[in-house]
């Protein structure tokens, strides 16, 4: 059976209103890993608890989600082949947080930083025990915080963006987020 098409960017987008509504402050974050731990899994649990304890009636539905797929495909390509930076052999997990109220902003993007870090710390020592390298900390682009820098984003990518948007915004009109310099 084949269900592809065709979709508007307007309905591709709407993809994820069920995850992320209109109404609440939200923010999805994430990062990358390769081992699914009980260590990991033990601390998501006791840091989504700290979110939601800190938030308190602020609190509107939120997750931590870990992927798990076989990522052959995906490492087919070299790196340096496009602009997903996102290739290598790791998963993702996806941060959804939702809440009420701006003065948990600065304590919920503090609180992003913290969790990926020491995540990544937990999945470092793993992989060093198992004798594997460890990640390259690469994630979906769309999820870095917003004053990620935009070289660590895009890495040996980033002077092959440049040209693209040198020929197509060369105003810089497209300078939201992981702004790419001209």
């Amino acid at each position: 059976m084949d269900i592809t098409s065709i979709r508007s960017y307007i309905e591709q987008n709407s993809s994820l209103d069920a995850m992320m509504p209109h109404g609440f402050r939200s923010y999805m974050s994430g990062f990358d890993y390769q081992t699914a731990t009980v260590e990991l899994f033990n601390f998501t649990a006791a840091k989504f608890a700290e979110y939601f304890t800190k938030i308190g009636d602020d609190y509107r539905p939120s997750g931590i989600l870990y992927e798990s797929y076989p990522f052959d495909q995906i490492i087919k390509f070299p790196p340096e082949s496009s602009a997903y930076g996102n290739r290598g052999k790791h998963f993702n997990c996806t941060l959804v947080l939702r809440w009420v109220g701006s003065q948990h902003d600065e304590w919920i993007k503090a609180w992003i930083k913290d969790f990926v870090r020491e995540a990544r710390a937990i999945d470092k020592r793993e992989m060093l025990s198992e004798g594997k390298e460890p990640t390259a900390e690469n994630n979906y682009v769309t999820f870095h915080l917003p004053d990620y820098p935009a070289e660590k984003a895009f890495g040996e990518n980033l002077d092959r963006l440049k040209e693209v948007k040198r020929a197509w915004d060369p105003n810089g009109r497209f300078n939201k987020w992981l702004n790419i310099p001209i």
